[in-house]
């Protein structure tokens, strides 16, 4: 829900609303999250998108489809990296496709298609290593 004047928190007060959009690709293995802009690249508000997230869906030739969460990665302070991009090549998907993710934490995981199916998501890079159901 969305509502211009904010909405009433649970301690009284009002906080701000938030809300967000979710693209993909043509063959829906790329979505990216992002806020409610419509400026990507900020050439009309001077305030580029902010990139929330992305989830990659790899196909294998036999087994189950490999599926990735990318987040913006958090620091021990609570701040997290921004991506916020002003060219198509700064934006978290590319970044992310050409290896360039220092800035990203990343869970991978098989896609088990099931009645009460599960997705395990495994970040594997050390000295984070640790398993996320």
């Amino acid at each position: 829900r969305r509502d211009q004047e904010g909405e009433r928190s649970a301690v009284g007060g009002t906080k701000a609303s938030f809300a967000g959009r979710l693209r993909t690709n043509t063959k829906a293995q790329e979505w990216v999250m992002h806020d409610d802009s419509n400026d990507p690249y900020g050439l009309k508000t001077g305030q580029p998108r902010r990139e929330l997230g992305l989830v990659v869906y790899k196909k294998k030739m036999v087994g189950p489809m490999l599926v990735e969460l990318v987040i913006p990665r958090v620091r021990k302070d609570g701040a997290c990296a921004q991506f916020r991009p002003s060219a198509p090549e700064e934006a978290m998907l590319q970044l992310y496709k050409a290896g360039r993710t220092d800035h990203m934490f990343i869970l991978r995981g098989q896609l088990v298609v099931a009645p009460g199916g599960v997705i395990e998501l495994y970040h594997d890079v050390p000295p984070q290593r640790g398993h996320v159901i």
